[in-house]
């Protein structure tokens, strides 16, 4: 009966691993906490076009943060993982993937707190001379 001792524990290992798991948090509205910024502005494009992708660029400010290891992911604090960084306080430009609303959302890796929510601005072209 080994077999079943190792499947049971398994099985057990992966709900205890799931039960404490937190969910998903998809944002509706900007978020941060306390002494948190998060902002996201349009990068300067070849050229302009409000319909499409567009790059920015990511600052962030974490204040009394003992040990900075945070994830920024896209749309929600499960979403894809776009970046990882070990400080409290940077930038990082994206590519050409972002179209307005698109929210980047800054999790401490360790706890999987979401820290800040922000999303993309639209993007405004200046006006031809």
């Amino acid at each position: 009966m080994p077999f079943l001792r190792h499947t049971s524990l398994v099985f057990v290992t992966l709900i205890a691993t799931t039960a404490c798991a937190p969910d998903d948090y998809v944002p509706t509205e900007p978020m941060a906490l306390d002494g948190t910024s998060l902002v996201i502005e349009a990068l300067p494009q070849e050229r302009c076009d409000p319909d499409g992708f567009y790059a920015v660029r990511v600052r962030w400010k974490v204040t009394d943060w003992g040990q900075p290891r945070f994830d920024l992911h896209l749309d929600s604090s499960k979403g894809k993982l776009w970046a990882r960084e070990n400080r409290t306080e940077g930038e990082k430009d994206s590519d050409a993937f972002v179209r307005p609303g698109l929210y980047f959302v800054l999790v401490d890796r360790n706890s999987r707190m979401v820290v800040a929510a922000t999303p993309a601005p639209a993007l405004v072209c200046p006006s031809p001379d």
